[in-house]
């Protein structure tokens, strides 16, 4: 792509994200999911995707909802260490 040239991608829209106010979508040309505030909805649009792409997809989401998972469980790990640090203090 040249320096000028449009940065449009086709994405498919997954959900909303956890961190911040943005969308997730499904980066058909990257193969993973991406997270913009920049998102134009086609609701009269048809998109054509391959059984590929669309196991792809469900691969990449199970993999980011596992991981989300795992970090907030850290988060609750790493405040409980904190308080039982504080108390140990007191």
């Amino acid at each position: 792509m040249g320096k000028f040239e449009s940065h449009v991608d086709e994405d498919i829209f997954v959900g909303y994200s956890r961190k911040r106010k943005a969308y997730k979508c499904y980066n058909i040309r990257q193969k993973h999911i991406v997270e913009s505030i920049n998102v134009t909805f086609d609701e009269d649009g048809v998109l054509m995707n391959t059984d590929e792409d669309l196991e792809s997809l469900k691969l990449e989401t199970e993999t980011e909802n596992g991981i989300e998972k795992i970090l907030e469980q850290e988060a609750i790990f790493n405040q409980e260490e904190v308080n039982n640090d504080e108390q140990d203090i007191t």
